[in-house]
């Protein structure tokens, strides 16, 4: 992530402007959330960037955002709001923003059994 410039618009001192590699866009974020520091490890050992798979019932959302019973998503941060503490927040394909989701609606991809040694 690199600083694309100043916000302007509501407290804008308090923003600067963030534009992701290789995308075009960009978002305000808060100066203070600005670090070349790793960030902390989220709640249930999470960090963003890490797959996950949704594990609940399917659903969709006035806005259109979808949740899709197994289907992956990438956690990108800790979740706000009610479930502050308690969960992360998802991108799933397709869907216009991250979604709030409790720890126990999302798993880890299950690791690879391991190899049997051949016989010698």
């Amino acid at each position: 992530m690199s600083i694309a410039g100043v916000s302007l618009g509501v407290a804008a001192t308090e923003r600067v402007a963030l534009s992701p590699t290789p995308l075009p866009l960009t978002a305000g974020g808060l100066r203070a959330q600005v670090s070349r520091a790793a960030p902390p490890p989220l709640r249930g050992g999470y960090t963003a960037g890490d797959k996950v798979f949704y594990t609940e019932d399917s659903q969709t959302f006035p806005s259109g955002n979808k949740l899709v019973h197994g289907q992956q998503g990438e956690v990108t941060g800790p979740a706000d709001g009610e479930w502050t503490g308690k969960g992360v927040m998802v991108l799933f394909p397709g869907n216009k923003g991250s979604i709030n989701l409790y720890l126990t609606d999302v798993r880890r991809p299950r690791a690879a059994p391991a190899a049997t040694p051949a016989p010698t």
